[in-house]
């Protein structure tokens, strides 16, 4: 049944990949303005990629799964390295591995430096690093890697639990990049405390999790499908309806390993990988997947419905002997193009507005940001609040334990908050360009587009935004365009922690005075948190927003900040461009046709019918392809559905 679905998703894949791309083809040939919206989504549809994201407490057979996948033992499986860096394993055509940096640079090492710079004791050492000494992951290509699923990319990620606090950061930083998470168990005990909790932070992000249950080598059968059993009550009880899906899949790295060294095809039985394997192409599709094809084809639908119009006006023009309507929409389209000039284009008045008031906007962004990490500040309240509401040292010790992790937390929520609030502004500041743009494309009023073919209907809930930094060239500014300011910038500037914990820990071993010896010793442990708190805070700010003199960089946040206006900026002049582009390329053609003779006329014409013609059978072939979409997509929830009941 699983391997039926999946043959069906390719097939279907396939289909929509032939219907975008005779519609490109078809549009090419007709001399239909191309659109970048459908040739991004038809990229991505047909590149079939997906990121996922490898989670698990300490000891759980996390990095050997990945391993198993390689068919070799290449990432450190040995829990005294304390692993804090995040790798990257994706199938390649040649072997390498980089070092891949914060500013998007690489270095490239060896295999064997794999252990050594996925340390936490690298990570921690040093002064304060530069965005291209700060190590964003670490890239694994292998060519031969039999059992890691085509276009699939593993993000392994540190350990969870109480080893370094900061891990689950790091874990949640990352899921924003990814597709899906597998999420690793184990066969000797079902699911404790730290991870519900640990799923609780997950699901902040997304409910899309995969579980994988290992080890199932070292216990009896009875004994792990008992324990898979229990994982799978656990999900539902806890999690009920968050989750994607609640079902777990067993997997034996250990035999998955031997089936790659030795081409045994009985470990591969054993392992239960064909299990998973069909498990895991069937959830990327549908929870990535299916939004990719539907996005894809709701942005095709629409082009197509303009383009229907651009062809059945031509068509329209090319029936008026008299040259009437061609003169007319000549005429129209040349004071259209001349009012979008006088305001949008390159020296437009209006354009110059807009352009200031998005530096203006960004710049308080900026400032908001910066203000957050100033003594007195929104994370030092926060924080504050957290150290004077200690009540003994066993609670101090407690939050020495988790301090950078809390710091990180708050950071990263502040800095989404402030971006994401900056990024809205901004787009509603360009609304009116943007219905500019659209009424350059809008139908000319003395043309009769004739009926058009259904339009496709959205059935699966909120798959498009309507963003239109996405409808512009380049105006699409990803969150972590500094490589994440909550873990990457935040994770590396912390001063050592391990002075506080030791005086804390000293006064925590003498605990055994007076009410007034406990009250003094706590009082010295609060000011002694403080003082870290403010010399972190202090080293942020200044890191994130002062120049550096050796590179001549400027702060990682005031890049990002200038990174938005500039790359904004440039997105509305490279769409005014084009869009002035395209008219005129439709004013050259009215003219050229004004100067047709009637046996020239009545040949375009025919040549327009037949061309309509081809282009309404595309419509219904979109309709065919969204239909099956649906209905696929409804038999995947019900067969998830099915199989957790």
């Amino acid at each position: 049944m699983m391997q039926s679905l999946n043959d069906t998703i390719e097939t279907l894949r396939q289909e929509i990949l032939a219907v975008l791309a005779e519609i490109s083809q078809r549009a090419m040939a007709f001399e239909l303005p191309p659109d970048e919206g459908l040739a991004h989504y038809h990229q991505q549809l047909q590149d079939n990629q997906y990121t996922v994201l490898v989670v698990g407490e300490a000891k759980r057979g996390k990095s050997s799964f990945v391993n198993a996948l390689l068919g070799r033992a290449l990432l450190p499986t040995d829990v005294d390295i304390a692993t804090s860096q995040v790798f990257r394993v994706s199938k390649s055509g040649q072997e390498g591995y980089r070092l891949r940096f914060a500013d998007g640079s690489a270095q490239p090492i060896s295999a064997a430096d794999l252990p050594k710079y996925g340390s936490q004791v690298l990570a921690e050492a040093g002064e304060l690093p530069r965005l291209d000494q700060i190590i964003n992951w670490i890239e694994v290509d292998v060519p031969a890697a039999r059992f890691l699923p085509d276009g699939v990319s593993l993000l392994d990620t540190p350990g969870l639990g109480a080893l370094y606090a900061g891990h689950i950061q790091i874990t949640q930083h990352f899921i924003r990049r990814a597709d899906a998470v597998i999420y690793t168990l184990e066969s000797e005990e079902p699911i404790v405390e730290p991870d519900v909790q640990t799923l609780e932070a997950i699901l902040k992000v997304t409910p899309h999790v995969l579980f994988i249950q290992t080890k199932i080598d070292t216990v009896v059968r009875e004994k792990w499908q008992e324990i898979q059993r229990r994982n799978e009550q656990i999900l539902r009880e806890y999690f009920g309806g968050r989750l994607t899906d609640t079902r777990v899949w067993p997997i034996s790295n250990k035999n998955l390993l031997k089936a790659a060294r030795t081409g045994n095809e009985d470990f591969v039985i054993k392992s239960h990988y064909p299990e998973l394997a069909a498990a895991l192409k069937q959830f990327l599709f549908r929870v990535a997947g299916v939004n990719r094809a539907a996005t894809a084809l709701l942005i095709a639908n629409q082009y197509h419905g303009d383009g229907r119009k651009r062809l059945a006006g031509r068509l329209t023009t090319l029936m008026d002997p008299s040259n009437t309507i061609a003169t007319q929409l000549q005429a129209q389209l040349a004071e259209r193009e001349q009012a979008f000039e006088q305001e949008w284009g390159e020296r437009g008045g209006r354009i110059q507005e807009v352009l200031k008031e998005v530096e203006r906007v960004v710049g308080l962004g900026r400032q908001r940001f910066s203000q957050s990490l100033q003594p007195g500040g929104d994370l030092e309240s926060a924080m504050m609040k957290r150290i004077e509401n200690l009540s003994n040292l066993d609670q101090a010790k407690q939050l020495t334990a988790t301090l950078n992790g809390e710091i990180i937390e708050l950071a990263g929520k502040q800095w989404r908050l402030v971006t994401r609030q900056t990024q809205d502004h901004c787009l509603s500041l360009v609304q009116p360009f943007l219905a500019a743009v659209n009424d350059l494309d809008r139908p000319l009023q003395i043309l009769d587009g004739g009926e058009l073919p259904p339009v496709l209907t959205n059935d699966f809930g909120p798959v498009i935004q309507d963003d239109p930094f996405e409808r512009l060239k380049s105006g699409f500014i990803e969150q972590g365009v500094v490589g994440g300011v909550a873990y990457t910038v935040l994770s590396i500037v912390f001063p050592p922690l391990a002075v506080v914990a030791a005086v804390i820990g000293s006064l925590f071993g003498f605990l055994h005075g007076t009410f007034e010896i406990e009250q003094r010793q706590l009082r010295e442990a609060q000011q002694k948190l403080a003082q870290y708190l403010d010399q972190v805070l202090k080293k942020t700010c200044f890191y994130l927003f002062s120049i550096d003199l050796s590179s001549a960089r400027r702060g990682t946040a005031d890049e990002y900040f200038d990174k938005l206006t500039n790359s904004l900026g440039q997105a509305l002049r490279d769409t005014a461009q084009q869009k002035q582009t395209e008219l005129q390329a439709e004013i050259n053609r009215l003219k050229e046709q004004i100067k047709l003779d009637d046996q020239q006329r009545d040949a375009q014409a025919e040549g327009l019918r037949q061309q309509l013609g081809k282009w309404d059978g595309l419509g219904n072939r979109l309709q065919t392809v969204h239909n099956k979409l649906a209905a696929l997509d409804k038999n995947l929830s019900a067969s998830a559905t099915s199989a957790a009941a």
